[in-house]
């Protein structure tokens, strides 16, 4: 079995050298005997002798070859299933249609099963299993996609049942198989999956299926199937419609003049009437019966223009929409006409079904028109926007009551029971009672449905009279009926439901959870989930999944004409309280260390968490309820809700930005904290904003605010806050590339910290002091804060800190020239953050590791981490660090021999940089650069570049930056010719490296000015300079060792270590 795993970890790193340690640890484990490299050699050439019998010797091994400190299996005298996979895939992505998709077939035709199925489960974990495994996965789905795609259903389907029986939780991959199936003709197979996958979410993770999966299942239910077509299939076809509205009946006056209008060119086409008219309902019924003449999609958002609280502002539809069309978050542009723009841009020349359901006035929807581009949008609204009438053409339905023969199909449809002749003719009353109107209707049908005892005359007689629902009182329109409907199934309810009715009105936002409707009503929680299940029965209130629970707006309105001004504002006190304690609880899970305004005694009804899952979950779901709490509370109070809440969602709106309304969010609440004269929460809400634009990468702004906070939070005598306050305004000095103006705050603020005893402080100052005092070229001093920061960070059980910790401790270890630690250590801090709760981290980490592979020459490795960091970097939108992430990618090409790449990737990280204050990526990218024209045989023009990288790096203090500069122009002028100036550059390019602690440069330096000198004075005067690079290549186990062994042999010198004065530059 040893064998066989040794052979299959070399087999998944084809072409790699593999180390002794990591053998070991595949075969061993953490308990490697001590005998274990002698134990390898053993099974190597056991197998030896069984790939190549009468191998002669070890060294003319060509297939299992030693190499210096392990092994590499070569890819080119041995057939790998995982070599041929590799490039099927890579020469399908360069072919088009029917020939990608054979090309992708033959590739998943290598894998029979699980690779390495019957050797130890340690393998498998072992990271280039698990990233051969991802590529397969990858690959089915890029099947998946090209066969559907080319209308070629059924070839999809048996990779796709292998790669959901391997991972059966991907809801992605099992999608992906139901609309395989279903294009296959197998509706009820592809169903089934989705039961299946639905039943494991619920048991295993207690989630409900994602929008993949219901997208998914609405396009089986409603047969809307990718199209057919040539070229490069796209994923990026939105198909949001809802589903269809059951039950629907009637209205083909309606249907048939909207059926004329898509081929007559009406871009623009408005459905308005009264609440509770079939609106949305007629829209959305005629949008799935013509859908199919929009070949490039449908977008659908739900303005809520008639909400009470949160109406959807076009910035924030306009990004819901052009995230459906395939932008990334990160490139929505913030202002509104950017943002409208691109959407129109994208649609240009694309013929798509636009719904914008609920829309408040014109002005709320001009943003969101595409133009006359072949695409039409369908409005819906209460207002009859004469104003897109205007300037647009738009066409308008006037939507009225339904027939009387359609109100009596509804009503059969919905309630489905038969009667005599009485019966029919109580039944054609009621339509009548309820003005035609489909809401009132259905409301009235399941009242009737909940007392199956009750006949329809008696439900009327039931009915009294009452005066009209306030807003709905139109002469000559029947809707007055309506609020009698509302009245009957209201006045059955029991009194403790009809008060949680009347106060769910007051609710600002767009759904409430059961337990803060509990907090609201002042209920126990079982007695409230049943009270909620009574309306929701009664049609007053609808259920939205996984406890919450939300109004019709018309239902908003009536319960809130039934509230006499009872106890609404002790309840809703009550509600803004549990808010507050319940995001505060969330917040101490997910982002403890980070210092909040104190919020009092908590209330016995506020939610808990088990675990971060839940609390972020939580978060995720009630953003739009917490938000729309901060302006009510801004408006009507309590104030003082406003800017905790505000405060409370700082930290989550920063791990999960781009967050669209944070900005909204912290100005309500400072506006409350203005008005309220408080001073703690004016310095808290202007950290927020402050912390809003140092995520939006306007740092800046964020200076501005966090003086601002900084002043008021001293007036105040803030003391946490103030801390707080300086080390954000530290980091946000820092991007601006004032390093050692940053390093300052951050002194301040873990003094300041220490002070007032917060621990969680103490170590985010301690670790970002550690990374100034790298860029400054302190490496032990960064060493030793980064150790200090791990400590803290293990005292406080924090995994993210001590995560952050050790990563950066691995890149100071690698600065210093230290590999094994810094592998260590990143290897480590990235198996804490397997969660992927950091993106940004994981990302900056891999550059690193990156490097690390690159420098002991395992280029592939290097290769696969590099375009990870650069894959998650893009994902964030964070330019510094994807700028990072090109040089990365520029240096592994360059240790690749590929010059032209190198150039690409550096001119790329110089486009991100712009502008930006932060420069230290641009001097990477100046010095990528020089580096690639230094090796393409440029060396005037590296020296441009290392000269314009020096003065950069000068000046912004980044002393290792300076130091590289120096070097490069050290090579750059020994190339041109110029000895004597190439021995100066490079002895200050030493005495940097020196300075630092950086040895591998200093090592380089001495081998380069012991040539220099050699050329100059002659080998003798040299040879102090190459023992002293020997010793420090030798100690950091570098093979540039050897390369200066020949020379001081030569010289008849031994290759014992340098002393330290045999290392002197020359004066």
């Amino acid at each position: 079995m040893k064998q066989r795993s040794l052979l299959g970890l070399l087999a998944l790193q084809p072409g790699t050298a593999v180390g002794y340690d990591e053998i070991a640890e595949v075969l061993w484990g953490p308990d490697a005997p001590s005998s274990g490299r002698r134990l390898i050699h053993t099974h190597v050439a056991r197998l030896r002798r069984l790939m190549e019998p009468g191998l002669p010797r070890p060294s003319a091994a060509k297939v299992l070859i030693g190499v210096r400190d392990g092994y590499r299996l070569s890819a080119e005298n041995i057939r790998l299933d995982l070599v041929r996979f590799d490039d099927l895939v890579h020469r399908a992505g360069q072919a088009d249609g029917g020939d990608a998709l054979e090309l992708l077939d033959e590739a998943l035709s290598c894998w029979r099963g699980r690779p390495l199925a019957d050797l130890p489960t340690a393998l498998h974990h072992h990271p280039a299993a698990v990233a051969a495994r991802g590529r397969w996965l990858e690959t089915v789905t890029s099947h998946a996609e090209l066969a559907m795609s080319l209308g070629a259903y059924g070839r999809a389907v048996e990779p796709l049942r292998a790669g959901t029986a391997a991972e059966p939780l991907h809801e992605g991959l099992h999608a992906q198989l139901m609309l395989a199936l279903s294009g296959c003709g197998q509706q009820a197979a592809a169903l089934t999956v989705f039961d299946q996958i639905r039943a494991r979410l619920v048991d295993e993770l207690g989630i409900e299926p994602g929008y993949l999966l219901r997208e998914a299942q609405a396009r089986v239910l409603h047969g809307t199937l990718p199209r057919r077509e040539h070229g490069t299939p796209s994923w990026w076809r939105p198909a949001q419609l809802p589903p269809d509205t059951a039950g629907f009946a009637g209205r083909a006056k309606e249907l048939a003049f909207l059926d004329g209008l898509p081929r007559a060119g009406d871009p623009v086409v408005v459905v308005t009437g009264m609440p509770g008219v079939g609106k949305t309902a007629l829209a959305l019924h005629w949008a799935h019966r013509i859908a199919g003449r929009f070949p490039d999609g449908q977008l659908h958002v739900n303005l809520r223009g008639y909400d009470l609280a949160s109406p959807l502002e076009p910035a924030q539809a306009l990004a819901a929409m052009l995230g459906a069309l395939g932008v990334p978050a990160d490139q929505v542009p913030v202002e509104v006409d950017e943002a409208a723009a691109l959407y129109r841009t994208l649609l240009h020349n694309r013929r798509l079904l636009v719904l914008l359901d609920n829309a408040r006035d014109a002005e709320q929807v001009r943003p969101l028109l595409p133009g006359r581009t072949g695409s039409l949008v369908l409005v819906t609204s209460r207002d009859h926007l004469t104003g897109l009438i205007v300037t647009h053409g738009a066409r308008r339905l006037d939507v009225g009551p339904l027939t009387q023969e359609d109100g009596l199909a509804l009503l059969a449809r919905v309630l489905d029971r038969g009667g005599d002749d009485a019966e029919s003719a109580a039944a054609a009353r009621l339509v009548q009672a309820c003005g035609r109107l489909p809401l009132a209707l259905r409301i009235a049908a399941a009242t009737l449905a909940e007392h199956p005892d009750r006949s329809i005359g008696g439900y009327l007689d039931g009915l009294g009279s009452a005066g009209l629902l306030a807003g709905l009182a139109v002469e000559g329109d029947p809707q007055a009926c309506v609020k009698i409907a509302f009245d009957h199934s209201y006045r059955d309810l029991p009194a403790a439901a009809r008060r949680l009715f009347r106060l769910l009105g007051h609710v600002p936002g767009p759904d409430v959870r059961a337990d803060a409707a509990a907090a609201l009503a002042d209920l126990p929680a079982g007695r409230t989930e049943s009270l909620l299940r009574l309306l929701v029965s009664a049609h007053l209130v609808e259920a939205r999944g996984s406890g919450w629970y939300g109004l019709h707006d018309l239902l908003r309105l009536y319960a809130r004409e039934q509230s006499h001004g009872e106890d609404a504002d002790a309840a809703l006190t009550r509600l803004m309280d549990w808010y507050v304690h319940t995001a505060d609880a969330a917040a101490g899970l997910l982002y403890p260390g980070k210092v909040r305004l104190p919020i009092g005694s908590r209330p016995a009804t506020a939610a808990a968490f088990g675990d971060e899952a839940e609390a972020v979950a939580w978060m995720e779901r009630e953003q739009a309820n917490l938000v729309a709490a901060v302006r009510h509370a801004a408006k009507h109070g309590p104030r003082s809700a406003a800017w905790l809440l505000a405060d409370t969602l700082r930290g989550y709106f920063w791990i999960q930005w781009p967050a669209p309304g944070w900005g909204t969010t912290v100005r309500s609440g400072l506006a409350a904290a203005a008005g309220s004269g408080d001073l703690r929460a004016q310095a808290a809400c202007h950290l927020g904003l402050g912390a809003a634009h140092q995520a939006a990468e306007q740092y800046a702004q964020a200076v501005r605010h966090y003086t601002t906070a900084l002043e008021l939070a001293r007036q105040a005598e803030w003391s946490d806050g103030t801390a707080e306050i300086l080390y954000e305004l530290g980091l946000a000095r820092w991007w601006l590339g004032a390093t050692q103006d940053s390093a300052d705050l951050l002194t301040n603020a873990l003094a300041l910290f220490q002070r007032t005893g917060r621990p969680a402080g103490q170590a985010a100052a301690l670790l970002h002091l550690g990374v100034v005092q790298r860029h400054l070229g302190r490496l032990r001093s960064a060493a030793t804060y980064q150790a200090r920061a791990l400590a803290a960070y293990r005292r406080l059980g924090s995994r993210l800190g001590q995560a952050q910790a050790l990563g950066n401790l691995g890149i100071t270890y690698h600065e210093m020239s230290r590999p094994n630690p810094a592998a260590q250590r990143l290897d480590t801090a990235l198996s804490l953050l397997e969660h992927g709760e950091n993106r940004f981290d994981q990302a900056y980490f891999l550059c690193t590791v990156a490097a690390v592979h690159r420098d002991a020459g395992r280029l592939d490795a290097a290769m696969d981490a590099a375009t990870a960091a650069h894959d998650l970097s893009r994902s964030i939108g964070h330019h510094p660090l994807e700028a990072d992430a090109c040089n990365t990618l520029a240096g592994v090409h360059l240790a690749l021999g590929d010059h032209r790449r190198a150039l690409d990737w550096c001119g790329r990280a110089l486009e991100l940089t712009g502008e930006s204050a932060f420069r230290a990526p641009r001097v990477s990218a100046w010095l990528g650069l020089a580096a690639a024209h230094q090796d393409a045989g440029r060396p005037a023009d590296a020296l441009e570049l290392a000269r314009l990288a020096l003065a950069t790096a000068s000046a912004d203090g980044f002393r290792l930056l300076e130091g590289r500069s120096w070097a490069a122009m050290a090579g750059a002028q020994h190339a041109l010719g110029d000895a004597q100036q190439a021995l100066q550059d490079a002895g200050k390019a030493l005495a940097v490296y020196r300075l630092t602690g950086h040895a591998l440069g200093e090592a380089h330096m001495l081998s380069l000015i012991g040539s220099l000198v050699r050329d100059r004075d002659g080998a003798e005067e040299a040879l102090p300079y190459w023992r002293g690079a020997f010793g420090l290549f030798r100690g950091m186990g570098r093979p540039e060792a050897e390369d200066l062994r020949p020379l001081l042999r030569g010289m008849g010198s031994g290759t014992r270590a340098a002393e330290p004065g045999d290392r002197e530059p020359p004066a």
